[in-house]
């Protein structure tokens, strides 16, 4: 997965999804890697300086969209309201 989020002057890039970890702990592979396939779309990224590494941890749930947090709520949100107004005696 990538994905270049911008955050006021900064930029968040991402990602990885590795099975079985469990640490919320940056690795430089793992961080060279997000920024080579970063810069493929945004070649400007390759010559940015590096602020910082961040890691988390995002559990996945087999029936609830993974673990794509906010990039997925309102889809996740809009499927539950549509489950909530098909329930008997809603309107």
């Amino acid at each position: 997965m990538t994905y270049v989020l911008p955050q006021g002057d900064v930029l968040l890039l991402g990602g990885s999804a590795d099975k079985g970890e469990a640490e919320p702990v940056p690795d430089p592979v793992v961080a060279r890697g997000i920024i080579a396939r970063c810069a493929l779309v945004f070649p400007e990224i390759a010559r940015a300086e590096v602020l910082g590494h961040r890691a988390g941890i995002r559990p996945q749930r087999p029936r609830i969209h993974s673990g794509a947090g906010v990039s997925l709520s309102w889809g996740c949100a809009t499927a539950a309201a549509e489950l909530v107004a098909a329930l008997p005696g809603r309107r």
